[in-house]
């Protein structure tokens, strides 16, 4: 790796002090948060760039605005869920309790960390509540609105705000790109649930028309996957390791959707039908007892039903994993090139000890893998 590829390759993004420590000690509190967050994810990915989703660094959501750009652009986001008694308003807005800093002032305050200041392409308050600010035209009302800009404000409201940030960050000018957002109408984790497995539903709709897919499994799987990076109070030293570690993106979500929902062609009948093409050539294969075979194909199916109904990220790690390993240990026959794959998973003790848990054999998980890539 050359010095300019080293340097891309730096997370700067959690080179700075973080106000809060990591969610571990919220989830239970702000599940509010995980909803909003996947649900502004699924709403916002496009053909045009790999949005990507991470939790609690700096704000409550961070979203990278396309992963395969080394400098990209970054949005946080402070949430604040239904519990909050009476409407969002400046006053409450620009509140100082006990010398800590205002809501508004600790989310403007992220222009000051010296290593994502000049990345920072969002700043944004999310509310379940309504806002009741007056903004600068009168003939507009806030409930108009999805989203209010801070320069749509009245006069009052923003010189309210201008103060806040001038007394707790001595900084004299609000910035441009932030952002007051109506967050999800939600009164309970069902409701809002349901409108995030609602819109995940046409995203499938209209990226995957040809698919069956079950929505609610596939958000138990990204829910589950952005819980685990809100609990994680990691620092990576890489950027393409906290990418892979501690966000969600874009693509991760297709492949998910792809990995647990059905068509004519990854029918597990499909699926064997093209890995028995390889195999009924392969003397290795040739020479089983018909009650090997048998137990072939079910040990197989075992795990190629498990994958399409389980929400575990794990299968996705192993499918991951096979690829990258595929030309590397292929070898003359199907059955020794799956061996060897084998003995390369077997080095992972994650995947060892769920496949365990789940009385799955990782050489029929191999198999199975193999079939999307001959």
């Amino acid at each position: 790796m050359g010095q300019q590829e080293r340097r891309n390759n730096i997370n700067s993004i959690q080179m700075d002090v973080q106000s809060e420590d990591a969610g571990s000690t919220t989830l239970a509190k702000y599940w509010y948060q995980y909803n909003w967050a996947l649900y502004h994810f699924i709403s916002n990915c496009n053909l045009e760039s790999n949005l990507a989703v991470s939790m609690e660094v700096h704000e409550d959501a961070l979203f990278v605005n396309d992963v395969d750009l080394p400098d990209s652009g970054i949005e946080l986001y402070q949430v604040k869920d239904i519990s909050m008694t009476g409407n969002m308003t400046s006053n409450r807005l620009c509140k100082s309790v006990d010398k800590k800093p205002s809501i508004i002032s600790k989310l403007i305050g992220n222009i000051n960390k010296k290593h994502i200041k000049n990345r920072i392409s969002k700043l944004a308050i999310v509310s379940a509540t309504p806002y009741t600010f007056t903004l600068e035209s009168e003939n507009r009302k806030v409930e108009q609105f999805d989203v209010i800009r801070f320069e749509q404000l009245a006069i009052d409201d923003k010189e309210k705000i201008e103060e806040a940030v001038l007394r707790d960050l001595n900084i004299a000018e609000v910035p441009y790109f932030v952002e007051f957002i109506r967050g999800i109408k939600s009164t309970s984790l069902g409701e809002s649930s349901s409108m995030v497995i609602g819109t995940l539903a046409s995203y499938i709709d209209k990226n995957y028309p040809n698919l069956s897919s079950r929505p609610k499994l596939i958000y138990d799987a990204m829910v589950t996957e952005l819980m685990r990076i809100g609990s994680d109070n990691t620092i990576y030293q890489e950027w393409n390791e906290f990418l892979s570690k501690h966000t969600v993106s874009q693509h991760q979500l297709d492949q998910i959707i792809k990995g647990r929902s059905l068509n004519i062609d990854n029918s597990f009948d499909n699926v064997w039908t093209r890995l028995c093409k390889y195999l009924d050539q392969e003397t290795d294969h040739k020479t089983l007892t018909l009650k090997e075979k048998i137990t072939l194909k079910k040990g197989t199916q075992q795990y190629y039903l498990a994958k399409k109904t389980s929400a575990a990220l794990i299968f996705d790690i192993v499918n991951k994993k096979v690829e990258a390993a595929f030309e590397e240990c292929i070898r003359d026959t199907m059955l020794q090139t799956a061996a060897a794959m084998v003995i390369e998973l077997s080095k992972d003790l994650d995947i060892v000890e769920f496949f365990s848990g789940q009385q799955l054999d990782i050489k029929y998980a191999v198999l199975c893998e193999i079939s999307e890539h001959v």
